[in-house]
């Protein structure tokens, strides 16, 4: 059968034929590790009908909302044109995905970006034919792609879509290599040779008994399973019952589906029993459903991955069963709980200590095709720390005392609490030693009871861990205190002596020293290294070849040998083997057990080498069983993806996780294709995944930008990466993965460019480029211009100052002209001062004698009136008139107006001119007033009262035209 078209199915697997008197590798196999995703955490549908894994290593699943792709990191889910159900899907060779809906059937292949694409093909029909129901399978053959609804099956080839046949009943159809079947529910089983339907003879068989798979085997033959009615097996011309001891259990169930898996064996899906796994010889290994850690019993869909796990496709979510791992579960699936301590398995089956009590697995080998015959039995509770036979009854080790179970009968016959563990003496196997709580204790054979006298003296310590030497004496080790050697008296009645070694004694440290008896010889395991007893030092050593293996620092918890003296180990950071070859030497392997370590126990640690393909670690939860015979893919090579790159500025897809080139999908990025990014989209965001799903949350993955960064990143369990506001440029993003096995993947890579942003460009480099050849040309054209103006305005500059010279002598020429004329205008005004003086000094006289005469007048005309008849009177009267004349005399008023104009600016002349109508008096009273007299001097001058000078003003005023509100002294001043 193709592989791509029979990992359509998913499904989980339990592994629970249990214990027969004979121990088999698979005996004691328990759970597988079982992952399950609910619609809620894959955010699509619940129903997942069919399943497939393309090169990649990238799931696709037929779901309920359309093609839901899983990466080992990240669910998609993409919707066919009609947004209908997706019933089934097949993978061509090419990578594109073939899909059969509701109504509707078509194929996903990237686009240039990488989104997954959806291309119809139904829709080439013709649209009477458009009708076409339930596409419920399909299948890539050679070059052709059959699509199978209820009534018809059609047929691409490529070009165009045609129908092969029609109007039938289909209620199955089925691909063995190249070969198409189809069950006809009336007619029975056809096979389709160059779009034909021929019957597979003697198929008629079949009619009312629904197929639900055919199975190949080799030459041409092949295992039919019906829904309902067992197996069959075809020989190549005939139909026979498959008579095998699955036969009877699988015709009481509904079979859905089938898928022949890679380990030869077969898985078997039912409506409402979960899964079955059969041998090639028809024997049932397994079966698993809801009581044993399946969460649903509806199986629509089985596929098995290139790790060789079984995914199932069921009726609420997905599954993921771990059926290649050589480990599985013991634990609530069989009624056990708490975590393991210890096991022992003998003829009724299997005996595992928990925290929790004791418990026992057994199975009914009368009826073993009957996979519910197994039970478990809780004989007691408490914790238990040991598990071995005495006489055909287990002994316990038990919190509460050394206990037998006899037949199921409980017989606790100590009660000193916390009895760790037993021996029998080497050289007496009539006692029975203990070690407990309180030291150690012996036990003593009489009358067909074990009988004790109480704790052995000399010692008071924790006995835990001890062994018992050639010579009869003890090693015994304290967790936290170091190593005693016992010397017990030989009828062991009491400690002879007691030796102790610790740091002093060459150990590192005395904590967490656990002995183990390995290949003939006592290994102490410390905090700080693995050592050995020097006996002739009397110390311990560092044991050579453990140290060369492990350094000088491990810590080892827990070793147990088996058979071929492989070691089995615990440490603190990882578990693993010790592969022991034909020299002696030993291999170490690591990577396997890192499935399991962080779920061992870190105290009370417990490993069990039942036999060659059974080893029991004691785990959180019960324990796990290791088949070391079981043949694993697990450490199979690896594959990194970059399923997606975004630009974070701006929330924009950049790639969305499928390369193709040349029609077909490939797992790289093409050698041509080198995407350029603009500026703005500088910030980048890498996606990536592994496709190894197993413990997936602890796939680390290191990455390194080049272009950006120098070297890898440390490991990290993030699935993405972000590189912000990076330049211009070309990079590569390169990315590797390794999961818990340590197994490293080739590294996957991303080339892209950044394009500059518009001003580092080289059109902007070359615009930048004539700018500065510009501003250069510019510069200097601008230097010329700017010499030539300053050339022309130094010569300007320089007429100017010449000019200015010039101007200066002439300045200082008019200065000295100024000067002199200043100088003359000093004289001058120093002449009219002298002459204003003369003026003033020829007025004042002229006031006082005019004064004086008027009143020697004034006394005169007194003494007329006084004395007319005196004979003296003529004469008076002739003075007086002598006196008038002497007042207004005209020589004395032309030598004052000669000095007044000299002063004045020939003020008489002016005003002479300009108001021709003035009497002399009016003039004289002009030049009065022009020289600021008072109305009383003025009076005196012109021989005339104040009252008469107030009407001589009052008439000038009126010849000179001045209105009422012009001052006359002002106006005459002005003149």
């Amino acid at each position: 059968m193709n592989k791509a078209t029979t990992s359509l199915l998913c499904t989980i697997l339990l592994f629970i034929s249990l214990f027969s008197s004979s121990a088999t590798a698979d005996d004691y196999k328990g759970i597988p590790f079982i992952t399950t995703y609910l619609p809620k955490q894959y955010n699509a549908g619940m129903q997942n009908n069919d399943l497939l894994q393309d090169q990649r290593g990238v799931i696709y699943i037929a779901n309920n909302y359309g093609l839901l792709e899983y990466d080992g990191s990240r669910w998609r889910i993409y919707s066919v044109s009609n947004g209908t159900k997706v019933r089934s899907v097949s993978l061509h060779a090419n990578g594109s995905i073939y899909v059969g809906a509701q109504n509707q059937f078509g194929y996903f292949f990237p686009n240039a970006e990488g989104l997954m694409t959806y291309h119809s093909l139904s829709d080439l029909l013709p649209d009477n034919q458009q009708q076409i129901g339930e596409v419920w399978k399909c299948y890539v053959i050679e070059k052709n792609i059959y699509f199978c609804t209820d009534t018809h099956i059609y047929k691409y080839d490529g070009r165009s879509v045609s129908i092969v046949a029609q109007d039938i009943e289909i209620g199955s159809s089925f691909v063995i290599g190249n070969q198409l079947y189809i069950y006809q529910e009336n007619k029975g089983l056809y096979y389709i040779e160059k779009d034909h339907q021929i019957m597979v003879y003697g198929s008629e068989r079949f009619i009312n008994k629904r197929i639900a798979g055919l199975l190949p085997l080799a030459n041409d033959r092949f295992l039919v399973c019906t829904e309902e009615n067992g197996l069959y097996y075809y020989n190549g011309s005939k139909f026979e019952k498959w008579k095998v001891g699955a036969s009877r259990l699988l015709t009481s169930v509904f079979i859905q589906t089938v898928l022949s898996l890679s380990n030869h064996t077969i898985a078997i899906g039912t409506r409402n029993n979960g899964i079955f796994l059969i041998s090639n010889e028809g024997e049932i290994l397994a079966k698993l459903d809801k009581e044993r850690g399946f969460n649903n019993k509806a199986i629509f869909g089985l596929m098995e991955d290139e790790f060789g796990n079984l995914w199932v496709g069921q009726n609420n979510g997905l599954a993921k069963i771990e059926i290649s791992s050589p480990f599985t579960y013991i634990s609530q699936q069989f009624d056990l709980e708490g975590a393991g301590y210890c096991s022992y398995a003998n003829k009724d089956g299997l005996y595992l200590g928990t925290n929790n009590g004791l418990y026992l697995i057994n199975n009914n080998k009368e009826t073993q095709n009957n996979l519910n015959d197994y039970s478990t039995s809780k004989p007691m509770n408490g914790q238990i720390y040991s598990i071995r036979e005495l006489e055909n009854k287990i002994l316990l080790g038990h919190e509460d005392g050394a206990t037998f179970l006899d037949h199921g009968v409980v017989n606790q016959f100590s009660t000193t609490e916390g009895a760790w563990k037993f021996i029998t003496p080497q050289n007496n196997s009539s006692l029975l030693l203990e070690g407990n709580y309180l030291g150690m204790k012996v036990y003593r054979k009489e009358n067909g009871q074990w009988e004790s006298n109480g704790l052995l003296e000399g010692l008071r310590e924790s006995s835990r861990v001890f062994i018992e030497n050639v010579d009869g004496s003890i090693w015994m080790t304290h967790g936290y205190k170091g190593v005693f050697k016992i010397y017990p008296a030989k009828d062991y009645s009491k400690i002879d002596s007691v030796r102790f070694y610790g740091e002093k004694n060459g150990f590192a440290t005395n904590r967490l020293i656990n002995v183990f008896s390995i290949n003939n010889e006592n290994i102490f395991c410390s905090g700080e290294g693995i050592y050995r007893y020097d006996k002739e030092g009397d110390k311990f050593v560092l044991h050579e070849k453990f140290t060369d293996i492990f350094g000088s620092k491990i810590h080892i918890r827990e070793m147990q040998e088996d058979a071929n003296g492989n070691i089995y180990f615990i440490a603190s950071n990882f578990s693993g083997l010790l592969t022991k070859d034909k020299f002696n030497d030993y291999s170490l392997d690591t990577k396997i057990f890192n499935k399991i370590h962080s779920k061992l126990n870190d105290d009370l640690e417990d490993i069990s080498v039942l036999d060659f393909g059974n080893v029991l670690f004691g785990a959180h939860e019960g324990f796990i069983h290791f088949d070391p015979q079981k043949q694993s893919v697990l450490l199979n090579p690896i594959k990194v993806l970059i399923r997606r790159v975004l630009s974070t500025n701006d929330d924009l897809i950049l790639f969305d996780g499928s390369f193709q080139t040349k029609g077909e999908v490939v797992s790289s990025q093409p050698a041509s294709v080198l995407p350029e990014y603009s500026y703005s989209e500088n910030s980048v965001l890498f996606q990536f995944s592994s496709n190894f799903v197993d413990e997936d949350m602890k796939t680390e993955y290191s990455y390194y930008l080049k272009g950006y960064e120098d070297n890898w990143s440390a490991w990290t369990i993030n699935t993405e990466k972000e590189y912000t506001n990076l330049r211009e440029g070309e990079y590569e993003f390169t990315v590797k993965a390794k999961n818990i096995y340590d197994i490293e993947s080739e590294i996957a890579s991303y080339h892209f460019s950044i394009n500059p942003p518009w001003y580092r460009t080289k059109i902007a480099y070359f615009l930048y480029f004539v700018l500065f050849v510009g501003s250069i040309s510019t510069v200097v054209i601008s230097q010329n211009v700017v010499h030539t103006k300053e050339k022309k305005v130094m010569k300007l500059t320089q007429k100017r100052e010449l000019i200015r010279k010039d101007n200066e002598i002439v300045e200082l020429s008019e200065k000295s002209k100024a000067e002199i004329m200043k100088l003359q205008n000093e004289n001058l005004e120093l002449e009219i001062n002298t002459k204003n003086k003369e003026l003033a000094s020829s007025t004042m006289n002229l006031i006082d004698k005019n004064q004086l005469l008027t009143g020697l007048k004034n006394d005169i005309k007194h003494i007329l009136d006084q004395d007319k008849k005196n004979s003296n009177t003529r004469s008076l009267k002739e003075m007086l008139k002598k006196i008038d004349r002497s007042i207004t005399h005209d020589d004395e008023w032309e030598h004052f107006q000669q000095y007044f104009d000299q002063v004045h600016g020939d003020f008489t002349t002016r005003l002479r001119q300009a108001y021709a109508n003035l009497s002399p008096q009016e003039v004289k009273l002009s030049n009065y007033l022009r020289m600021s007299l008072s109305t009383k001097e003025i009076a005196q001058l012109m021989n005339i009262t104040t009252r008469g000078v107030e009407i001589a003003r009052y008439r000038l005023r009126k010849k000179l035209n001045l209105d009422r509100e012009v001052n006359l002294s002002e106006f005459i001043g002005r003149f």
